[in-house]
């Protein structure tokens, strides 16, 4: 692990905007069909088909939403560095990987526009709307991909911030 030195300065700092969305895999689908088979089968001999099917909607929810193991990561670009940290450990982040931005170049990848709508409480009632662009940032070394920031906000912004600090880099 590198510790920032004393000319280094944090940029920008974020972490993935949207969870990774849950795959219920081929064992949880079977799971839950023979659940609901189950269920609907046993629902006109013993009335436990209530049962059945309440498991299966319970193990479907469970699936979709328990913790996303990538909430744990925090993206940190600096004047020197694009690092990708692992903050489960809370008293000791650990970088899980970093590349110098002198060698890489950066592209934007995947990008989604996402839009909220939002009630606005006024005299009239008004809706609005906010879209973000949400992407991946991969720095390229070369053919080799050094770093990703998966999801996060406004990709094309830090592309262009991280090609703004290599500029100013060769600069001074």
């Amino acid at each position: 692990m590198r510790v920032m030195n004393q000319n280094e300065q944090v940029i920008w700092e974020g972490s993935p905007a949207i969870e990774s969305r849950r795959k219920l895999g081929c064992l949880g689908k079977i799971l839950i069909f023979i659940l609901i088979a189950a269920g609907l089968g046993t629902i006109m001999l013993h009335g436990l088909g209530v049962v059945f099917l309440f498991l299966a909607a319970a193990y479907y929810v469970y699936i979709k939403t328990r913790s996303d193991p990538s909430s744990s990561i925090n993206y940190t670009l600096t004047n020197q560095r694009a690092i990708v940290l692992d903050i489960s450990h809370k008293k000791n982040p650990i970088i899980s990987k970093e590349c110098d931005l002198k060698n890489v170049v950066p592209i934007s990848q995947n990008k989604t526009n996402v839009s909220h709508t939002r009630v606005v409480s006024t005299n009239s009632n008004q809706q609005r709307s906010d879209i973000k662009v949400i992407g991946d940032v991969s720095f390229l070394e070369g053919t080799y991909l050094r770093v990703v920031f998966r999801s996060v906000v406004d990709p094309e912004g830090i592309v262009k911030t991280v090609e703004e600090i290599k500029k100013s880099m060769f600069i001074s």
